[in-house]
């Protein structure tokens, strides 16, 4: 399936990869605030993030389709290979997006 151009410009699921408030990794960590966002390997990562040392844990889970342009994340290599080294310990979420978003 190809990526429509909505899709190849998403900036949540390709480079700068925003936090879902539309943050960048910078911006997420100099706010010392809780994030979630994707990578470029098929997760959706959120945690919270402070300097203090107080706080500072992460979480992820394996996910198929960007939650912000509904573009099918199963298509990456990056996401096969990771999914197969992991073994898929993460929860995996396989939920397409609603039509018309």
């Amino acid at each position: 399936m190809s990526e429509n151009e909505k899709q190849q410009e998403c900036r949540y699921c390709h480079e700068p990869f925003l936090d879902l408030s539309g943050k960048t990794g910078s911006e997420v960590d100099d706010d010392e605030s809780a994030y979630c966002g994707t990578d470029d390997y098929g997760n959706l990562e959120y945690g919270a993030s402070f300097d203090s040392g107080c706080v500072n844990k992460a979480e992820y889970v394996k996910i198929k389709y960007c939650p912000m342009c509904g573009r099918d994340l199963r298509s990456d290599e990056k996401f096969h290979q990771t999914y197969r080294e992991e073994g898929n310990h993460g929860e995996s979420i396989d939920k397409s997006p609603a039509s018309g978003d």
